[in-house]
């Protein structure tokens, strides 16, 4: 069993989601725990208002049931790839139950993308959500899209411009709400000092280029909260077509 501790742990967290320039509406939610390194983002679709109920719905009670298991005054606590599934878990029935209960919401669902850091990174995904680190001048993707043009992708089917702009980029084939189970990929590595870790819906991704969003974290300062809205000003540039959602996460415990 993969555990991830909290021991010594250093970051900075900032975040931060902008409707854009299409929507009406922000149906992206983003959740920060600073003090146990969790950070949440989800991206909602639905009917009228589904959307945000179900992002909504996924942070809290992804968070709430993260949290609940940590005892009063302990400071280290232990997450397991076990306590995430579970997480995910309550969130999807949670979802599916008021998405039945409620006509307004039927048919709701989220992408997700959940990450700790401590002296190890534990990753979690549903969806096109997306989580990616950046150490040492180089942007590596941590989680793969549950997509049908990535599954095209990795038949052959479509080359990789292809699938960027294909039609239906956006078709998912993993969600919070879609299935009565979940099956996250789940991904743990290591830390080290000044490590970045990025978290975005696909607001910022299906407009901006992993280069460029290299190229933005490579020129990170002290202060997270610039590169955050520069990441997002980047999206709105290219036309803001979608809700944009931004989390970075900076290592500062040197491992």
């Amino acid at each position: 069993m993969a555990e991830l501790g909290t021991s010594e742990l250093k970051i900075q967290m900032v975040g931060a989601t902008d409707k854009g320039l299409v929507r009406e509406r922000n149906e992206d939610c983003i959740k920060l725990i600073p003090e146990y390194g969790i950070a949440i983002l989800a991206d909602g679709m639905g009917g009228h208002l589904a959307g945000d109920v179900a992002s909504s719905m996924a942070v809290e009670v992804i968070a709430e049931e993260l949290l609940k298991e940590i005892e009063v005054g302990v400071q280290s606590p232990v997450f397991t790839q076990e306590k995430l599934v579970r997480s995910l878990s309550k969130a999807n029935k949670s979802i599916r139950l008021v998405a039945k209960s409620k006509p307004e919401c039927h048919g709701m669902g989220a992408t997700v993308a959940v990450c700790v850091v401590s002296d190890q990174v534990l990753v979690s995904h549903l969806g096109d959500s997306r989580v990616y680190q950046f150490a040492d001048g180089e942007l590596s993707l941590l989680t793969e899209d549950h997509t049908l043009a990535q599954e095209y992708l990795k038949q052959g089917m479509l080359n990789e411009d292809e699938a960027r702009t294909w039609a239906g980029r956006n078709l998912l084939m993993k969600g919070l709400g879609i299935e009565s189970t979940v099956d996250p990929d789940i991904k743990i590595g290591p830390v080290k000092k000044n490590y970045l870790y990025l978290l975005c819906s696909d607001g910022l991704t299906d407009v901006v280029s992993d280069e460029r969003i290299s190229q933005t974290l490579g020129a990170a300062t002290e202060n997270l909260e610039d590169t955050v809205n520069r990441l997002i000003e980047l999206a709105i540039d290219n036309g803001g077509p979608d809700n944009i959602s931004v989390i970075l996460i900076r290592a500062l415990t040197q491992n």
